[in-house]
């Protein structure tokens, strides 16, 4: 059964924890190294934008050394950069980090419009002021999918799976929590995608 412990765990977005877009430091795309190097030292991977707030990339001193300072941003930012949405689970962020080495993430609505930064000491300080004493790959999305069982749909639909759900899974509307819902849709989109064998395009 999920416990109401894991269930608080999950619904604790990005939200709640990132910093936002007022409070960081970031760089037009149509800016040079020269301006690059102006900036005060960043403490996170910096977020290119264009002039309207959409985020196309980040910037590390890595990807600057040696180069000259009339040289774009554009040609040595890295592009298509790993993105979180504010309504995705803290634990889900913190698999990706701690998978991939990340040590921060920028924050997008679902148009790419930068919104903030969330870290890595901002994602595991929330989780372990939750969980305490909680491994991070004892989460609420393992759990989620052992409850996700397969179903045989009814056209024209190709694919189905069942949630079985307690109470602790809902809000105080009766309605299921977000955080809970966004790693169901997640479950059975992955499951469904190794199911039938197809590449993750999503």
């Amino acid at each position: 059964a999920l416990s109401d412990q894991a269930i608080k765990q999950d619904i604790l977005t990005v939200a709640a924890i990132y910093t936002p877009l007022a409070q960081i430091q970031t760089i037009g795309v149509e800016a040079t190294v020269g301006d690059y190097l102006l900036l005060p030292d960043p403490r996170y991977p910096l977020p290119v934008v264009t002039r309207n707030g959409r985020l196309v990339g980040v910037m590390r001193p890595s990807l600057v050394g040696g180069k000259k300072p009339t040289v774009p941003i554009e040609r040595l930012m890295q592009k298509d950069p790993q993105t979180v949405k504010p309504y995705l689970s803290v634990t889900a962020v913190g698999h990706t980090m701690q998978d991939n080495g990340l040590t921060a993430m920028p924050v997008v609505d679902d148009s790419w419009n930068l919104l903030g930064i969330v870290t890595r000491n901002a994602v595991f300080s929330s989780l372990t002021g939750i969980a305490h004493s909680r491994e991070l790959s004892n989460t609420i999305a393992d759990q989620v999918s052992a409850q996700l069982t397969a179903i045989t749909p009814q056209p024209p639909y190709v694919g189905g799976y069942e949630l079985k759900t307690v109470p602790a899974m809902t809000n105080s509307l009766g309605t299921m929590s977000f955080g809970v819902l966004a790693e169901a849709i997640n479950g059975c989109t992955t499951r469904y995608l190794h199911d039938t064998g197809r590449r993750n395009v999503l």
